[in-house]
């Protein structure tokens, strides 16, 4: 006597919503990983319409249509220094554990780009230390010349925002303080190698030696 043939039930995992056999097997891949699976609903007796059935890969579920992102990035050679947001991506941890890691000086070079009194961070990194943790062992000096590159002496605001990842409005705010000289020359802000070293030395949250 032949069985009749596995229902189709909905599996929901981290929000997205898949159909699969009612013994716990996709179409095409033998078993799900027990501990990531809920079943909601009562059994459906169609299979799914995609034509892309659920499959695992490393414990993770690969969703179907979803194209999948290489785990090797690299940035672009114009940006130096990131926000935190992107150090928790390449790092895998949260807001906390990477301040952690500032505090316990983990990390050398971090800037606090921060423009008001308010007493928030505004954190940037290094790319290059994220991937090479020895640069930490670098002089101020050394690792400035990298980060701002050797030939330009003179920069405007774009530039800086760039660098920086910072806003218009911030640059004011640190020209208006006397964080940041400069002048403005038809309507942009202008200020020298120099001046722009020194600021970044003043905000590096750990100072050495130069």
């Amino acid at each position: 006597m032949l069985s009749e043939p596995p229902a189709h039930i909905r599996l929901i995992i981290n929000g997205t919503e898949y159909q699969v056999r009612s013994d716990g097997q996709s179409e095409d891949f033998p078993s799900l990983p027990a501990g990531n699976r809920r079943l909601v609903g009562r059994p459906m007796p169609t299979p799914p319409q995609s034509g892309h059935p659920l499959k695992w890969r490393d414990g993770e579920p690969v969703c179907p249509g979803m194209p999948q992102l290489p785990h090797q990035f690299a940035f672009s050679r114009r940006t130096a220094l990131v926000s935190v947001d992107v150090v928790r991506a390449v790092l895998g941890v949260d807001a906390i554990t990477v301040g952690t890691m500032v505090d316990a000086g983990e990390l050398a070079w971090v800037f606090d780009v921060s423009a008001t009194k308010s007493g928030k961070r505004e954190l940037r990194f290094w790319t290059r230390e994220l991937f090479v943790p020895e640069l930490c062992r670098m002089s101020p000096t050394r690792a400035l010349q990298m980060i701002m590159g050797k030939s330009r002496q003179r920069w405007r605001a774009t530039e800086i925002e760039q660098l920086l990842l910072a806003s218009r409005a911030s640059i004011l705010r640190w020209k208006r303080a006397g964080d940041l000289p400069g002048e403005t020359v038809d309507h942009t802000f202008w200020t020298t190698r120099e001046s722009l070293t020194a600021f970044l030395k003043s905000r590096l949250c750990h100072r050495g030696e130069n």
